[in-house]
């Protein structure tokens, strides 16, 4: 089952609007990982079951939590780089 955060009737409209983007609906349905996150603080309010194990979370909370300490280390590396360069 798909997790989800408490959401109002229309960010759950807009939800499934984007889930049902075709690019995003071929990820989901072929088992990719699909999170769905809003706000300023991009916190996820949807997620399959292959990103909840991706990210190792039982909850969307956890997931948001790991995500914002991944974008932290990849901050922190980038900023001890002896050339102070991103790899992208």
């Amino acid at each position: 089952m798909d997790a989800q955060h408490h959401v109002t009737p229309a960010d759950k409209a807009q939800i499934e609007a984007a889930l049902a983007e075709p690019a995003i609906a071929t990820l989901n349905a072929a088992g990719a990982p699909v999170v769905v996150a809003a706000g300023e603080d991009m916190r996820a309010v949807w997620a399959n079951g292959p990103a909840r194990q991706l990210f190792q979370a039982n909850t969307l909370e956890e997931m948001t939590a790991r995500a914002f300490e991944a974008t932290q280390l990849t901050r922190v590396a980038r900023a001890l780089r002896p050339d102070g360069r991103s790899e992208e």
